[in-house]
Order: structure tokens, then sequence, then C-alpha cells
């Protein structure tokens, strides 16, 4: 599958999946008090791979059908491959810091 926007991402949430939070159904996680800033900080990195800045360094293309890929399904075979998936994440200040650095909503 070809790279997602953020938005493309937030709507394949919305998909009627069964989601359970300490004992109640969450019917959006986009929504979702506790869930929403962690959708909304993954829907950005989403973007990110758009942007024209990043797209080179977090994308590349599918051997099988050209499209532009997310890193994140490279498979490392090589010492170059390898240090290319994880160059994204070097620079700084990092998207995925921003995961682990959300706080829920309480």
């Amino acid at each position: 599958m070809a790279v997602r926007t953020g938005e493309q991402f937030l709507e394949g949430l919305r998909d009627g999946r069964e989601i359970w939070l300490e004992g109640e159904r969450v019917g959006d996680v986009t929504t979702h008090p506790k869930m929403a800033r962690m959708a909304q900080t993954l829907a950005g990195i989403y973007d990110l791979q758009h942007s024209p800045e990043n797209h080179e360094k977090m994308t590349f293309n599918s051997p099988t059908n050209g499209e532009p890929v997310a890193l994140s399904y490279l498979v490392p075979e090589t010492p170059r491959t390898s240090y290319a998936a994880g160059a994204p994440w070097r620079s700084s200040p990092s998207p995925v810091t921003a995961c682990w650095a959300a706080r829920p909503v309480m």
C-alpha cells in the first residue's frame, strides 16, 4: 500500500473495529478523549511522509509496484538498507519521540 495521508489514516481507524478501554467500548478512537491525541500524533507522522522535505527520507519505492511506501516496510538486507530504514528517526526532534511523550488525557 502506498503511503497514506494523515486524514486517510484517521479515516481507516473509523472502520467499525471493536475497541475496548477500561471496560467500555470505544466508538471512535479518533475522537475518544483518551485516544484522540495519539491518533492525531500518528496522523501527523503520516503527513510528514508527504511533505516535500521528508518524502525522500521517509519512503522508498516499492519493488513490486513502484509506489512510495513507508520505510517501516523496508526489509534491511544490507548495512546500507538497515541504515536507510532508521534515517527518519535520526533527525531532531524525532516524530517518534512525540508518540512516546504523548500523555493520555485523563
